[in-house]
């Protein structure tokens, strides 16, 4: 058995070799599913990749947040500028405030449609789930960006532990190296908008 440690993440994985697991215990995506609710029968895939977005939204709003109390706290006395007084930090917090508040109304839209779909035990459109794994995917990738130019425009500030902003720059970078988010989502989501048949493996299941 061989262990390994994920950084950033504080999960673990833990790899067994050379142990036979009897069919009975095993589990793969095409297998029925033993509990019928309307949350078992969400998708996996774009559920897990919604999660994902979730996350990188949060750590955008605990940056965002971060640079706000930053500005509101470091007010000198005198002519010099204050944080607050730069123009990149004012647009800056203008823009996150705005690229949060629209991703997490699409993402959760997104979602709110599989989940009424999920409770009437209706079939799930490749546009529905494009719709989902669409939010997801860009919805990560554009709080990693405002994520990044939090951290650039804070300054020096960026760098001590004490603020959140140090923690939220490596924390984004974790979750948006999960593979469930990765940019060739989108081409398959494409695909769906244009009437192809999307192939990814897990875009269905």
């Amino acid at each position: 058995m061989g262990r390994g440690r994920l950084n950033g993440t504080g999960s673990h994985d833990i790899v067994v070799k050379d142990a036979f697991v009897k069919e009975a215990y095993a589990v793969d995506f095409d297998s029925p599913v033993a509990v019928d609710t309307a949350y078992s029968r969400l998708p996996i895939g774009c559920i897990n990749a919604a999660g994902c977005a979730a996350m990188a939204l949060g750590v955008l709003k605990a940056a965002m947040d971060d640079l706000v109390d930053m500005c509101l706290e470091r007010v000198t006395p005198g002519k010099s500028p204050d944080l607050r007084d730069r123009a990149t930090v004012q647009a800056t917090i203008a823009k996150s405030k705005t690229v949060l508040a629209s991703k997490r109304a699409q993402l959760h839209h997104s979602v709110e449609v599989l989940w009424e779909e999920a409770q009437q035990q209706n079939t799930f459109t490749d546009i529905q789930l494009a719709d989902v794994w669409a939010a997801s995917c860009e919805g990560a990738r554009e709080a990693r960006d405002m994520v990044s130019e939090i951290y650039a425009v804070a300054g020096t500030a960026s760098l001590y532990k004490k603020h959140k902003i140090e923690r939220a720059h490596r924390d984004i970078h974790a979750i948006l190296q999960h593979g469930i988010i990765q940019p060739h989502w989108m081409n398959q989501a494409g695909m769906a908008y244009v009437g192809l048949t999307p192939n990814g493996a897990m875009f269905r299941i």
